[in-house]
């Protein structure tokens, strides 16, 4: 057998590559798909398969995808939409690879190597999971595009390597075997956020660990699945669900997000901050259902500390949001945390709703 079909295993001896399925969850991304596949085609990883999930898109996805049947990839497609929490699970049902590299529809893999590099952080049983860092152009972006962009940008600007509390479904490598310790993700999380999250918790709690390798590059296009004023502002929302949900299931997910803002901007800082005082704000009307003037002084003080926050910290950015983007920023700063804030509420809600529930997985 080639001696590319061999690394080095953890007692120093050569060992087979496991085979890696390299999982793509599509929905709606014509524009995109076609590139996200052949970059995984173009790995120069021997042990490989290349998976299509599409969840019952209502575009050309699905005709894209089976045009590349002819080249190995192998093609599903789901009844409806059932949520990349149940889609991802019902594709990884049909891999056949130890390992599972989840790429979002809109990503592509920089370099024919990325998964080979990828595979060498797996040297310890303990490591769960390897993600690469996204990175987006935002040149071609439009006014609302860039604000959005600049309120949840990626600024690392190294290429360094550390242990991390948690990866995203973007383009992350998870071992087979903690998956299935997990029983896959949970598919109380039926939309598109929170599941990535409550696995890397939930294999934490194990003793998993995972690994950012920054050197790791993937190109995200955002638009596809977002790319409006509204679409923004209803992901936000999604986003502040799912983070209340993991902050009740998981505590330690808020100290998790303080410890990521490196890698987020220092978004993840103050959205766990949101999520806590979402936290704060029940147990108060809880205990003293009369006294809402107290939570509307509070709610008051945060609303002024968002816009000084804001103010603040777009002057590094007007090269990319211009001087105009530069007045309403400090305001959709604080239109998106209230988003949050809202979606955070009805994530606490359903949450104690339907406690001691984990939600239905693999």
């Amino acid at each position: 057998m080639a001696a590319e079909k061999y690394l080095m295993g953890r007692k120093g001896r050569l060992v087979k590559k496991p085979l890696v399925s390299i999982v793509i969850p599509s929905y709606n991304a014509e524009r995109t798909l076609a590139a996200c596949i052949e970059s995984a085609l173009a790995q120069d990883y021997p042990e490989k398969e290349v998976i299509v999930s599409d969840n019952a898109s209502k575009d050309g996805s699905f005709g894209i995808a089976k045009s590349y049947e002819k080249l190995g990839v192998k093609v599903l497609r789901n009844d409806r939409n059932w949520g990349l929490a149940v889609n991802l699970n019902r594709a990884i049902k049909r891999a056949r690879g130890g390992f599972i590299l989840a790429l979002q529809d809109d990503c592509v893999l920089i370099g024919k190597d990325w998964v080979s590099r990828a595979m060498r952080r797996f040297r310890s049983k303990k490591v769960a999971g390897v993600s690469g860092k996204i990175v987006e152009d935002l040149g071609g972006f439009g006014f609302w595009d860039r604000i959005f962009r600049v309120l949840d940008r990626i600024a690392a600007a190294s290429d360094a390597v550390e242990e991390v509390p948690f990866i995203e479904n973007r383009c992350s490598v998870y071992a087979g075997d903690a998956l299935m310790a997990a029983g896959g993700f949970s598919e109380s999380y039926s939309e598109n956020a929170g599941e990535d999250q409550d696995l890397c918790y939930h294999l934490r709690e194990k003793g998993f660990r995972f690994v950012l390798d920054r050197s790791l590059k993937a190109i995200h296009d955002y638009t596809v699945h977002q790319g409006s004023f509204l679409g923004d502002l209803r992901h936000e929302a999604l986003y502040g669900r799912a983070a209340a949900q993991l902050a009740l299931r998981h505590p330690l997910s808020l100290a998790g997000n303080v410890s990521y803002g490196a890698d987020l901007g220092g978004r993840s800082r103050y959205r766990a901050s949101i999520i806590a005082f979402v936290l704060l704000f029940l147990a108060f009307a809880a205990l003293l259902p009369f006294q809402f003037q107290i939570g509307a002084a509070l709610l008051a003080m945060l609303a002024a500390a968002r816009i000084l926050y804001f103010a603040w910290t777009c002057a590094p950015h007007i090269g990319i949001i211009g001087w105009n983007g530069a007045l309403v920023f400090p305001f959709v700063g604080l239109l998106v945390d209230f988003i949050y804030f809202y979606g955070g509420l009805l994530g606490a809600l359903e949450s104690v709703a339907t406690r001691g529930s984990r939600g239905r997985r693999r």
